[in-house]
């Protein structure tokens, strides 16, 4: 899979969880606000490892994270 291709997905899984989240009711801004903190943490977690590394590293997390917090709401 492709660069671009794993963005594309990610960006769907992201969209999908927004609505998601929406249809749950939780708002576009406490949405935006949980997904950048939780982003934050991510990078704070990771600052200390090398950075081909760590860009692979906060995709996965990302992926992980968007999964989670699916299953909570």
């Amino acid at each position: 899979m492709t660069s671009k291709n794993l963005l594309q997905e990610y960006a769907k899984s992201i969209n999908q969880l927004k609505k998601e989240c929406s249809d749950a009711g939780i708002s576009e801004e406490e949405f935006k606000e949980m997904y950048y903190d939780t982003l934050n943490e991510l990078d704070r977690n990771n600052e200390n490892i090398v950075p081909n590394r760590r860009r692979f590293n906060k995709g996965y997390l990302y992926l992980i994270i968007c999964n989670c917090i699916k299953n909570h709401v």
